[in-house]
């Protein structure tokens, strides 16, 4: 009936309830309550890049995989199964730690040629790359050696090293193992850099490794100088190699290209979940066979490692063999 207020009112009276019974899905054996994924347009991006969609996984989960697949590729190489791998299991890389080379007063390095160089056990800190002198070798593969966890290879780091400092991520777990850093380098080599049409410029990169800019004029930049007072005549140019600057004498006839190394600092290092070893890496070799010193001074292998032994027999154990007389 009509009210006061020119609203319609109703009365509802339950006396009893018969029956409770549960919502019906029609006989498909879906939960009703549950959302449900349907095959959309991500999936055939996926497909695109040979990846399939997790159980239950949701668009921006999985888009953010097809992404990381266009950015990290997958191939046989070692990163490339590192990246395959680690995106399959539904993981994701990180970063490890970051690593800073030291500089003095004058903004150059401490170290007369720095390198950082993950590779295999070993993280090698280099004073001087070019003659193979190393600042510290820590071994971060050995457990009970106090630098297996992400955490103690920064506090070796910081120990150790005169030339280098590292610092840990407040989302990173430092109690990771180590051995999750990536085989990586803070060296990066550009190639066939375009020289602009200029006298004084700037190659793109700060920290360049000395002795490493090469160009394909090699009248323009026929003589390289000490001192930029002394760009005084054709073919002659000066390298600033700690702000990556160069003077010359004359303008390339803009055709020319350049090469260079440099130095990334802070080094921010990779790091994934997933953890693979190079058999045939000689820096992995010596934790599979015993280390024997020789005469010269070298080192030679020698009998298998209680490692070795391990890992000869699993493979022994998947792969056909033959033997005969």
């Amino acid at each position: 009936m009509a009210t006061d207020n020119g609203y319609i009112g109703h009365t509802l009276n339950i006396d009893s309830i018969a029956t409770v019974g549960n919502l019906s899905n029609g006989g498909s054996g879906l939960n009703p309550f549950k959302s449900v994924q349907w095959r959309n347009q991500y999936d055939e991006f996926g497909a695109l890049q040979s990846l399939v969609r997790f159980k239950d996984e949701r668009n921006w989960e999985f888009r953010r995989r097809i992404k990381d697949a266009a950015v990290n590729l997958s191939n046989s190489s070692y990163r490339g199964l590192i990246n395959a791998i680690t995106r399959d299991l539904g993981l994701t890389l990180f970063n490890g730690l970051e690593i800073r080379t030291i500089k003095g007063k004058d903004s150059s390095f401490l170290a007369r040629d720095p390198c950082v160089l993950f590779q295999g056990p070993y993280l090698y800190l280099y004073s001087d790359y070019s003659n193979e002198e190393v600042d510290v070798m820590l071994d971060r593969f050995e457990p009970g050696n106090n630098f297996e966890t992400i955490g103690s290879l920064i506090d070796g780091i910081n120990t150790y090293s005169r030339c280098f400092r590292a610092f840990s991520y407040l989302e990173t777990d430092t109690t990771l193992r180590s051995m999750c850093i990536l085989n990586q380098t803070n060296r990066v080599s550009v190639n066939n850099w375009i020289v602009p049409n200029s006298n004084r410029f700037f190659l793109g990169q700060t920290n360049i490794v000395i002795g490493s800019v090469f160009f394909s004029n090699n009248k323009t930049f026929k003589n390289e100088v000490s001192y930029v007072g002394d760009v005084t005549a054709a073919g002659k140019y000066y390298i600033d190699y700690t702000q990556g600057i160069i003077t010359s004498h004359s303008i390339s006839n803009g055709q020319a290209l350049a090469r260079y190394i440099y130095v990334k600092t802070p080094f921010y290092a990779t790091a994934s979940p997933i953890i693979i070893h190079e058999l045939v890496s000689t820096h992995f070799m010596n934790k599979l066979f015993e280390q024997i010193l020789l005469d010269d001074g070298t080192y030679a292998d020698g009998q298998l490692t209680p490692l070795g032994i391990l890992i000869i027999s699993e493979l022994l154990t998947v792969t056909p063999m033959y033997w005969g007389e």
